[in-house]
């Protein structure tokens, strides 16, 4: 018992030590997003607010005019990505017209410092009718910056013109060790932990079962046991068991021609004794209750 518990402390500690969880690294407080420009006070800190609410005063807004607009997020070292969602402006009176033709790059210098033909595309929208407002886009690549970019000058702006992004929220996903102050990581790893220890732990007792009924006989006895106490394969006394063991060793250490002369003398008849051997017993016999007359 005490190897199993042993055993499963082992592999609960190596696998809180090996879960990962898909963490959004937007919500950590060394990531800093910045875009191409601001547009009156929709900062770019909107976009990873945790809220994903996707209304005008929701969201990051680049100025109008410029023939370039990008968004960044800077998550301050490089980390393998998996993936990255983007949530952008939608409402019952406005539609997504300016969430079509960008791209989406990843890379270890920043925007402002780069061109997308310096960077590892993950993502480029070709999209001709209106797009859906979210989209989860795969960028299984390690960088320090993720960076939406577009030169899309929307039609339906007019008169306005020039590139713009309207983003709510972004999140850049990376497999990183499950914390430990996450109560649903925590009861996850409790779960398994219980799973584990249960699973040995039957494990054992049928082993342990197992191994018995190998080592026990038809009626349960152990084979051990069954010789011990001078029985049979079914369970049934010996003939050498019957016989008392100083009876074995004096049979072993008599001679024949001593056991040949007790066995004459058992069956030797009465009328070939000794008259005086004769006389001893018959006055040994009991009397008859009833006398001739």
């Amino acid at each position: 018992m005490a190897v199993l518990v042993r055993m499963s402390f082992i592999l609960l500690f190596g696998f809180t030590q090996c879960k990962k969880c898909n963490e959004n690294l937007s919500l950590r407080s060394t990531t800093t997003l910045s875009q191409s420009s601001t547009y009156s006070t929709r900062y770019a800190s909107k976009a990873n607010d945790g809220y994903l609410a996707t209304g005008f005063y929701d969201c990051a807004h680049t100025l109008h005019g410029n023939p370039i607009a990008w968004f960044q997020v800077d998550l301050g070292e490089e980390y393998r990505i998996t993936s990255v969602k983007i949530y952008s402006r939608k409402e019952v009176d406005w539609s997504p017209i300016r969430f079509k033709h960008f791209y989406l790059d990843v890379s270890n210098s920043s925007a402002a410092g780069t061109t997308t033909s310096e960077r590892t595309r993950c993502y480029t929208d070709i999209s001709t009718g209106l797009p859906d407002n979210i989209i989860d886009i795969p960028c299984k690549q390690t960088a320090r910056y993720v960076i939406v970019e577009t030169t899309y000058d929307t039609p339906e702006d007019d008169p306005e013109t020039g590139a713009i992004l309207e983003i709510c929220e972004i999140q850049v996903y990376s497999l990183q060790n499950c914390s430990t102050t996450d109560s649903s990581s925590i009861l996850e790893v409790l779960a398994i932990g219980v799973a584990v220890c249960f699973g040995f732990t039957i494990c054992c007792v049928l082993i342990k079962k197992y191994s018995d009924l190998l080592r026990r006989g038809s009626n349960g006895t152990f084979v051990n046991e069954r010789i011990a106490r001078g029985l049979s394969e079914t369970g049934q006394p010996t003939r050498e068991h019957n016989r008392h063991p100083r009876e074995h060793q004096q049979t072993a250490r008599r001679p024949d021609h001593q056991r040949r002369r007790r066995h004459r003398q058992r069956e030797t008849p009465a009328h070939s004794l000794p008259q005086s051997t004769r006389a001893r017993n018959q006055s040994r016999a009991p009397q008859s209750k009833f006398l001739d007359d």
